[in-house]
């Protein structure tokens, strides 16, 4: 329903809605019946979910308000008050998935949280955002340079496998000439498979990853908080449905 309220400006509400599944009746109750935030907390902790395009979860908004807005508040309470605006976490926690006869190939962290390049294509930086449309689960790949948060490439896909992150890859390097750039990653599946590995290192490529289980090595693309990044995945995945919607 927000994402309805937020891409109004955009997209007609009969357009949608039908995106959506549901009726525009649906969507003016519950406009009509919106809860009006009044106290200063909830507001602070709804601007944060608001802002970073409800990737955060509970956790991440406790320590957002701590380090940007010196609030302290029990992470309980801010879980309590997401749950009651419905400012939920819509991103997915990634799965551990382990494919049988196949060896992780796990690069050495060479970024250690130096996010910041000096000059264009020094470092780059990629992660799949899992977004969430009713049932349906869509995988958005993106690389995105370090020397200006430029979005160097992207796909999306209805599954999450090796060729989605390859494809990423082979239009980045389509469209920039690159000599020894990092290229930056978690350890998912996707980007530890000897076939990425592989093509990653044919290309000139130097592969990083940051640590098991600790985001905040790969906080650059992960926080994804600029504009750029936000428009630019939304109106591709409404294009997507609305392509889909055509066939």
């Amino acid at each position: 329903m927000k994402m309805i309220k937020e891409w109004q400006s955009t997209f007609t509400i009969a357009e949608l809605c039908s995106i959506f599944n549901i009726s525009r009746a649906t969507y003016y109750r519950w406009k009509k019946h919106e809860k009006t935030v009044t106290n200063h907390e909830e507001k602070n902790v709804i601007e944060i979910c608001q802002h970073h395009k409800y990737r955060y979860g509970y956790c991440r908004v406790t320590a957002c308000l701590r380090d940007q807005f010196n609030i302290v508040m029990n992470h309980k309470k801010v879980l309590r008050i997401m749950r009651k605006y419905n400012v939920l976490s819509r991103v997915r926690k990634k799965k551990k998935i382990f494919v049988l006869g196949h060896e992780p190939v796990v690069a050495k962290n060479r970024i250690q949280r130096r996010f910041k390049a000096t000059k264009p294509n020094e470092k780059w930086f990629t992660d799949i955002t899992y977004l969430m449309f009713g049932n349906k689960t869509l995988y958005f790949s993106s690389i995105i340079d370090g020397f200006n948060n430029e979005i160097v490439s992207y796909k999306i896909g209805e599954t999450q496998d090796v060729s989605l992150v390859l494809d990423t890859l082979k239009e980045a390097l389509r469209k920039r000439n690159v000599i020894d750039t990092i290229l930056h990653s978690d350890q998912g599946k996707v980007y530890t498979s000897k076939q990425f590995q592989t093509y990653a290192k044919e290309k000139g490529i130097i592969t990083s990853m940051s640590r098991t289980g600790n985001c905040h090595d790969n906080a650059l693309i992960e926080s994804r908080s600029n504009v750029s990044f936000s428009t630019t995945c939304r109106k591709t995945i409404f294009l997507w449905k609305r392509t889909k919607r055509a066939q």
